[in-house]
């Protein structure tokens, strides 16, 4: 497990250490140019999955960097889902390939 929560800013410097770690940066969000859960592809290489806030979400750097935006489903009223049920719903459809 690696922090990166000492100093203010600390994105960049996660971002670097993962990319030269050789991982795919895959960003959680809504919206246009993302890629359905169900269409994820596992094979292209592992991969540094990103959470956002309820509040806020991800941050533009993040975004910005990412080599992929996913998006997980959602349906009914609600128009995001927190982190926990984010990442569970994600380790349902993929955890045991990871």
């Amino acid at each position: 497990l690696h922090r990166y929560n000492e100093k203010e800013n600390n994105t960049g410097p996660a971002i670097t250490k993962l990319r030269d770690a050789g991982y795919r940066l895959v960003a959680t969000t809504l919206g246009e140019k993302t890629t359905a859960l169900e269409e994820f592809d596992l094979e292209k290489g592992k991969i540094a999955i990103f959470f956002g806030t309820e509040l806020t979400g991800l941050t533009n750097t993040v975004l910005e960097q990412a080599d992929e935006l996913l998006q997980i489903p959602i349906f009914g009223f609600t128009e995001s889902f927190n982190i926990s049920v984010s990442a569970a719903i994600i380790w349902k459809d993929y955890g045991c390939h990871l």
